[in-house]
């Protein structure tokens, strides 16, 4: 065997070895970020939910459910989860101070007649857009459609 063929089978063999190596340190960073990932999505899922009332009244006729929703959910998280379950319309725009609600159920705000969804929380009325509002456990949301003055 001459130096020639050493030489070339010791860059053959350090070539191998570097490979190996970078197998190994992507493998590593591959696995490592994969146990964050997975770490990430079970603290979002394992969020804790909560029960709060939620009625929908019409004037002529109003439904009541019970929704549940993860910490700092927001009036308008616990509209569009409850619409998601019960197959109901909803409408909305956001603007600055929030989302302001267009039409619940089939039923749209009427500028005409001064008709607009308003909601209350445990009986008082928000002054809040309800994406701004955030509910507690136990909060009883009422969404009335009722005349404004």
């Amino acid at each position: 065997m001459t130096k020639k063929d050493i030489t070339t089978r010791k860059g053959a063999w350090l070539l191998v070895i570097v490979l190996l190596i970078s197998l190994a340190t992507t493998s590593f960073s591959a696995t490592a970020l994969a146990k964050k990932a997975v770490k990430k999505t079970k603290v979002k899922t394992n969020r804790k939910l909560f029960s709060v009332s939620l009625t929908i009244d019409k004037g002529s006729s109003s439904k009541k459910y019970s929704v549940k929703v993860p910490a700092k959910s927001s009036v308008l998280t616990v509209l569009k989860t409850a619409r998601k379950k019960h197959k109901f319309s909803l409408k909305y725009s956001n603007y600055s101070y929030g989302a302001f609600v267009e039409e619940i159920a089939g039923l749209k705000n009427n500028p005409a007649k001064s008709m607009y969804w308003l909601y209350y929380i445990n009986g008082k009325l928000s002054n809040l857009g309800a994406s701004s509002k955030r509910v507690k456990k136990g909060d009883k949301i009422t969404w009335k459609y009722e005349k404004t003055d």
